[in-house]
């Protein structure tokens, strides 16, 4: 199983809309939540690194180029495993 941390906040998301503490919250869940995911057997995926100094016109969406990265690691994840 496989684990997709999210991604950063955009620098451009609007105000008020992105939790108090930020990417420091993101950054916190993903944390908690990887330990979590790794007990329970699953590998983790972290995307915050890939997305935190992304520039976005919405602040959400990362275009073509980060999601081509994020195809690329799940790609490599899947070559990883074994085959019966």
């Amino acid at each position: 199983m496989l684990f997709l941390g999210p991604p950063a906040l955009g620098i451009n998301k609007p105000l008020g809309t992105v939790p108090n503490d930020g990417n420091a919250a993101v950054w916190q869940y993903q944390e908690q939540v990887s330990g979590i995911a790794r007990d329970n057997h699953f590998d983790v995926l972290s995307l915050y690194n890939l997305t935190m100094q992304a520039s976005t016109p919405d602040g959400e969406h990362f275009g073509e180029r980060a999601a081509l990265v994020e195809a690329m690691m799940v790609i490599n994840w899947l070559s990883q495993l074994d085959t019966s």
